[in-house]
């Protein structure tokens, strides 16, 4: 059983079975607490990537996925995240290449 609110998984119950027609289940949900995720995207000389793509791993668990892009400031907002352990990794097509780094972040209540 999932829980969503705006579009994110919030709560979540594995392995609930009904065995029978006309079979009622009741169950309460907790939502988790979630954070926000800011920053800007740049490299070690200060040079911004705008319209990077960011991707937002949970390490831990579920291992969920969330997405973004740097807007034309190179500035990334990611929402409505579960508390939790995560990797982020910014790209960018540049005329050397990928542009990539990794960041371990841990998010608190």
């Amino acid at each position: 059983l999932d829980a969503f609110s705006d579009g994110r998984l919030r709560a979540r119950v594995p392995n609930l079975v009904l065995n029978s027609a006309n079979q009622v289940l009741t169950q309460n949900l907790v939502f988790v607490p979630s954070g926000i995720v800011t920053g800007t995207v740049s490299d070690s000389s200060g040079v911004l990537y705008p319209g990077a793509t960011l991707t937002l791993q949970m390490t831990e668990g579920a291992r969920y996925a969330f997405y973004a892009r740097a807007g034309g400031d190179s500035k990334f907002y990611f929402g409505g995240i579960p508390v939790g352990n995560y990797t982020i990794t910014a790209a960018k097509e540049t005329r050397t290449g990928l542009a990539l780094q990794i960041v371990n972040l841990s998010i608190r209540k």
